[in-house]
């Protein structure tokens, strides 16, 4: 049996920290094509996938050569009737200032776990569960020796945000919680240029455009 550690990185997307007393901001962006959503959980894209990662942060990481490295989980470990026992980073804060907790994480799994677009990664998850507050355990249907590597796609949102905003269950792509779209824990809310269909700001970012540009 295998365990896998590493001392904490430094910093965590998920636990990035903006001047509370800053004056707002539009961050703005362009390329060949626009995101689909700024929800997590609703569609793999490579674009939205991309644009995902610099707002939440997964389980696992990827290293410089696809190694595993720790993300929200500081170890892993296969202990047995398809169980994998996670424990996780302390001291991880969403950008509302709120605490992560292990709740978060188990709500989380199971949330992308019934999305269509990750069924083949994450389908087979039966049950996250939460042994205590540092420690989650994740039981899929049949032993799965990649999980690890599969948790590198799986991104952490917040349980009560999520509650409190209508979207505990992950939405159809169009939805206005999804399309340009309200942004779970994240700093900002969004649009598409002329366009804004946001819960809420949670910083001093209120608003991201996004500017398609045609490709060459």
């Amino acid at each position: 049996m295998t365990r896998f550690a590493r001392t904490p990185l430094i910093g965590a997307a998920i636990a990035a920290m903006l001047p509370v007393a800053a004056a707002a901001e539009t961050l703005q962006y362009a390329g060949t094509t626009a995101p689909l959503t700024f929800d997590p959980h609703s569609t793999n894209d490579y674009v939205t996938t991309a644009i995902a990662r610099q707002t939440y942060e997964s389980l696992v990481e990827l290293g410089p050569d696809s190694e595993l490295i720790p993300g929200l989980a500081t170890e892993w470990e296969y202990v047995g009737d398809a169980t994998w026992r996670l424990s996780l980073r302390e001291g991880v804060s969403f950008h509302d200032g709120t605490p992560m907790t292990a709740e978060d994480v188990a709500f989380s799994v199971m949330r992308q776990a019934t999305s269509a677009r990750y069924a083949s990664l994450f389908g087979q998850i039966v049950e996250a569960r939460v042994v205590d507050e540092s420690t989650v355990e994740i039981v899929t249907e049949a032993p799965d020796a990649v999980m690890p590597v599969k948790l590198s796609r799986l991104f952490v949102m917040s349980k009560a945000w999520a509650e409190e905003n209508g979207i505990a269950e992950v939405p159809q792509l169009g939805t206005d919680s999804t399309e340009a779209c309200g942004t779970p824990t994240a700093p900002a809310r969004c649009g598409s240029n002329s366009r804004s269909r946001a819960k809420r700001p949670s910083s001093n970012a209120t608003r991201i455009g996004g500017a398609s540009s045609p490709a060459t």
